[in-house]
């Protein structure tokens, strides 16, 4: 889960700036759950006006120079931006290292899903399309700021879920302070 879960961070980072006039009435949701002999969960409500002001101390050495670093990993943005043009040319389905990326939906509905096999396990990641769209615009890193104009657009709305090997993890905005 490594990759996925650097790109569920960069969209909750990216949520975490969002615009004041809609930071009033909108909350980030959190929530990781896991399976297995000690099932475990854990759950973060989050007004977004307190995540908007604690945005400047996000630490941006971890996208640098064309890629993002995570716990000693690195995926190259460039690499990323390649993947969503061959996609969005109209193909509908990139195989590429045993990863799988896929347009699903329309319009308001499309969504980017991942989708890896490993071993005996596989991960799948979802994220609405308008969302990857606005991250991969800047021409070498991730346009952050647009992505956050991105999530005021959609408003309420799942942003990233990741299912892997018996752990559920999803990042959503709604008007709700306490959710599921």
């Amino acid at each position: 889960m490594k990759s996925w879960g650097r790109i569920a961070l960069l969209v909750a980072l990216a949520a975490s700036a969002a615009p004041a006039a809609r930071a009033s009435d909108l909350w980030l949701h959190i929530r990781v759950a896991e399976t297995g002999a000690h099932p475990t969960t854990v759950k973060v409500n989050v007004p977004f006006s307190l995540v908007q002001r604690a945005a400047p101390l996000i630490e941006d050495a971890r996208i640098d120079d064309g890629e993002i670093a995570w716990n000693g990993d690195h995926v190259e943005i460039a690499e990323l931006r390649e993947t969503w043009r061959a996609l969005r040319s109209g193909s509908n389905r990139v195989t590429k290292d045993g990863v799988t990326w896929e347009l699903t939906g329309k319009g308001a509905s499309e969504a980017l899903v991942v989708r890896e096999t490993k071993g005996s396990g596989a991960v799948e990641m979802r994220i609405p399309a308008a969302l990857v769209d606005a991250l991969l615009a800047d021409g070498r890193q991730l346009d952050l700021v647009a992505a956050v104009d991105a999530i005021s657009r959609l408003g309420s709305g799942e942003l990233v879920a990741v299912d892997e090997d018996g752990t559920r993890v999803r990042i959503w905005v709604d008007r709700t302070p306490e959710a599921e």
